[in-house]
């Protein structure tokens, strides 16, 4: 029979396992951040206290990287709904978000939008921002053009 301790040092070994998985830590990355942090050469090697830190630790960086995740696909969805507003109009729907999350994955080649890196999201968000920019600019060259045209003729 399993003490109150032991389960929760395997309570705090799942969590640390799915945390060190979900920031996509390296096997390198992980000793080295015990042996300078803690001292130690294995995470079964800590003592509950230190395993409870270090977990808390993993948890807020999980939560910085997912804030930032969410913000990009925030400008994602700004900069392709931008785009598809130039092409056809301002429509606001759920047609609309599923039009951008399908845009986005083929751009990517991934099936699932929530699945799409941050460096992922960050190109797809330049790259409609930069058509929506190009595709202004030369709608004002065209018209500039199309004014000296008249005022010639």
């Amino acid at each position: 029979m399993k003490t109150a301790t032991d389960r929760k040092r395997i309570g705090l070994m799942r969590r640390y396992r799915g945390l060190i998985k979900k920031l996509g830590i390296s096997e390198e990355e992980r000793l080295q951040m015990l042996s300078d942090n803690y001292g130690v050469e294995s995470s079964k090697d800590l003592y509950i206290e230190e395993l409870e830190h270090l977990c808390n630790v993993l948890q807020s960086d999980a939560n910085k990287k997912e804030i930032k995740i969410q913000e990009a696909r925030k400008r994602v969805f700004g900069a392709v709904g931008g785009w598809l507003d130039i092409l056809y109009g301002y429509e606001r729907s759920e047609a609309r978000k599923a039009k951008i999350k399908a845009i986005a994955c083929r751009q990517t080649e991934y099936k699932d939008f929530n699945k799409i890196p941050l460096e992922r999201l960050a190109n797809i968000s330049f790259l409609f921002s930069k058509k929506q920019k190009d595709f202004k600019r030369g709608e004002i060259l065209l018209e500039t053009e199309l004014q000296t045209l008249a005022y010639l003729n």
